[in-house]
């Protein structure tokens, strides 16, 4: 879906920092449900790259790939 905006890869890893920062290790905050930065990148990335809404499936994902 990215390719089909036509915007530069710098972009992207731009929008997957702002991404990353949302998470709770990142913003520190007391009462955590938004995940660590890192897992939030991975699944974005998934749901991005990946040919089928259904492959971003965090109901049946390991616990540690939604933590």
């Amino acid at each position: 879906m990215w390719k089909s905006l036509h915007r530069p890869s710098s972009d992207w890893r731009e929008f997957l920092d702002l991404v990353r920062r949302t998470g709770d290790d990142v913003q520190g905050v007391e009462d955590r449900w938004h995940g660590k930065g890192a897992t939030i990148v991975h699944w974005v990335n998934r749901g991005f790259t990946k040919p089928s809404p259904g492959r971003c499936d965090t109901w049946t994902a390991a616990r540690k790939s939604v933590a």
